[in-house]
């Protein structure tokens, strides 16, 4: 069994809790127009001859030998991508080394992952990082290709097993009604959650969504004062 890794990083504050080991999967079947990481969108199939040089593939023994040197200098690993759930027989045997060496396990996910398999997964790791792009389907489509119905239902699943470590959405006015997606939240049991509010950067964006307009610092406040009249209590601002 062969997985395909775009990317380590070996000492990360911001994917989860104290100090993370990052693993960045290639393949996304997301093509959001905001992303930061277009590098990892293409599966293994589709890329060139020049960047197929960029990926590393490991064996699960392999990725794991390469992550414990640093096992008593990490709070855990967050595996991420692209979307790393789209090489879930290659992750679950990574998890299963990992879980057995006692290591805390994250998954950075956009939650577009059919429910038979996420709950295969939730038996293998700690926690979940669960981006929310949007509310109406329309808008998610709009913004990355496909629709959202199987992100809103693994949101409710994972809530409802305690899986979920923190919700995200990158906050773009222009394109999505922040304050719905924050309505469903709450009405469905969300406001417990850390909830990282991001704000919308040009920087490392390709094609149309350079045209997209950052919110500013005001607007951001506004969408967090919002939150927290609905009944969050953990809001982080990026």
């Amino acid at each position: 069994m062969i997985g395909y890794i775009r990317n380590m990083i070996k000492n990360s504050a911001v994917d989860g809790p104290g100090n993370r080991f990052v693993v960045f999967l290639q393949g996304c079947q997301f093509n959001c127009l905001y992303c930061h990481n277009p590098e990892t969108i293409k599966s293994i199939t589709l890329l060139t001859a020049k960047e197929v040089l960029e990926v590393r593939e490991y064996s699960p023994k392999a990725l794991v030998d390469t992550i414990l040197p640093y096992k008593d200098y990490i709070s855990g690993v967050t595996f991420s991508g692209g979307e790393c759930t789209l090489q879930l027989p290659f992750l679950m045997a990574v998890c299963a080394l990992l879980k057995a060496e006692g290591i805390h396990i994250l998954i950075d996910t956009n939650g577009h992952i059919p429910l038979e398999r996420l709950k295969r997964l939730c038996e293998h790791v700690d926690g979940f990082m669960l981006d929310l792009k949007a509310l109406d389907s329309k808008n998610h489509k709009a913004l990355t290709g496909l629709d959202n119905a199987q992100v809103l239902e693994n949101f409710i699943v994972l809530n409802e097993a305690h899986k979920l470590y923190e919700i995200r959405t990158v906050i773009i006015p222009e394109l999505v009604d922040d304050k719905a997606l924050i309505d469903w939240v709450s009405a469905h049991d969300g406001c417990h959650l850390r909830y990282k509010l991001i704000a919308f950067r040009n920087h490392g964006v390709k094609g149309e969504g350079t045209k997209l307009t950052p919110p500013d610092t005001a607007y951001m406040r506004s969408i967090e004062k919002y939150a927290i009249q609905k009944g969050f209590k953990n809001i982080v601002l990026i």
